[in-house]
């Protein structure tokens, strides 16, 4: 069993839905008359109308029975559970009035209530924590009649992950311990060995192009764990492998390829990107609410292993001017590749600089979000 609740203003929309014939049929009722939602609308507004003070003056709720229980419960069930419901959430159902409705749609039993909000003193029913009091409410309700609570079968959920999550890092272990007794040459030979063994295993890589770690999945179920959290010991073991990927050489390899590039003086971001993915790199632009650029991912196929190696450019708040971003990239000290950070910041604030070309240009037409050009 689920249930929730929260305090709304109301309308005779709202009614409309709920007494709408084709999707259930009236429950249950409390002080109110009439049977159209305009009518049952203004009987509740009577009741309401001497408080100026609050704005939302009904609380709405919904109380849903897991299918089966559903099906075995009886109207007078029912009853008892939306009047025991309203209760726990701080309500008088003898003191207020409410409506209530069960919704038969999609075979699925569940309980709508339009209560009245505004007590007998015209004073508004706290609503403090009305969504935790509910979800208690609805747990005790099921544990008092033997029907099932949406908290229980979470916690059953969780175990059985628990479990499945053990089993499945067991199992990684024992064949990452059966190909390290094949003693693979290099991180690649690991690599192709787990893949023949049914396991995927991504090397990680840092925001310097340095390895950091891995990530095994298993390919048939999609289960997918860092190493380190399998056992601290395997990602130790594999990095103590001659390292082959080729990651370190990343950066200086963007950084040659967006030389080439911009020799080829493309106009905008889109011609950039066309170049630079021509060249084996591509960009996901990475944007925060308003649209400007957050974060700029630059990926990879190595081609030793066919893993993509992920690069973050940093952004800075300095915007570099035309002629300072041409000096930075035909300085010596830069093609050499001697400072990493500073190529990463240097291409970070070419490709902003393309940004701005384009939003003068297009307007702002470009799409926002992540970019996946």
């Amino acid at each position: 069993m689920t249930a929730s609740a929260k305090s709304v203003k109301g309308s005779t929309q709202g009614v409309d839905y709920l007494i709408d014939e084709r999707k259930g049929y009236e429950l249950d009722r409390n002080m109110l008359y009439g049977e159209k939602s305009s009518e049952i609308m203004q009987s509740f507004r009577i009741q309401q109308s001497l408080n100026s003070d609050c704005n939302k003056k009904f609380i709405t709720a919904y109380i849903s029975p897991e299918p089966g229980d559903a099906q075995k419960l009886s109207d007078k069930e029912l009853k008892e559970i939306s009047r025991d419901f309203m209760r726990g959430i701080g309500v008088n159902p003898d003191k207020q009035a409410y409506l209530a409705i069960v919704h038969t749609e999609k075979n699925h039993k569940h309980i709508h209530l339009l209560i009245n909000r505004i007590d007998e003193n015209n004073k508004a029913i706290k609503d403090n924590f009305i969504v935790l009091k509910a979800q208690n409410i609805a747990h005790k309700i099921a544990k008092e009649r033997g029907l099932v609570s949406a908290r229980d079968i979470k916690q059953d959920n969780i175990e059985r992950k628990l479990i499945v999550s053990k089993r499945e890092k067991s199992l990684i272990f024992e064949n990452h311990r059966k190909v390290m007794n094949l003693k693979p040459a290099s991180i690649s030979k690991y690599i192709q060995y787990m893949k023949s063994t049914g396991f995927e295993v991504r090397p990680t890589i840092n925001t310097s192009g340095n390895l950091q770690g891995f990530r095994v999945k298993e390919i048939a179920t999609g289960q997918e764990f860092k190493m380190s959290e399998i056992k601290r010991t395997m990602s130790q073991q594999v990095q103590k492998l001659k390292n082959d990927l080729g990651t370190e050489k990343t950066s200086s390899k963007m950084f040659q390829a967006h030389k080439q590039v911009m020799q080829l003086k493309p106009q905008n971001l889109d011609k950039y990107r066309q170049y630079m993915r021509s060249m084996g790199f591509n960009f996901n632009l990475i944007r925060n609410k308003s649209g400007q650029i957050k974060k700029i991912m630059v990926n990879e196929t190595n081609k030793v292993t066919g893993h993509i190696i992920t690069t973050v450019l940093p952004t800075v708040k300095k915007r570099l001017s035309r002629d300072e971003i041409k000096k930075m990239i035909e300085s010596e000290k830069s093609a050499n590749f001697q400072l990493d950070i500073e190529i990463k910041l240097i291409m970070s604030n070419q490709i902003k600089e393309f940004e701005k070309i384009s939003d003068l240009n297009k307007g702002l037409s470009e799409e926002r979000g992540v970019d996946t050009k």
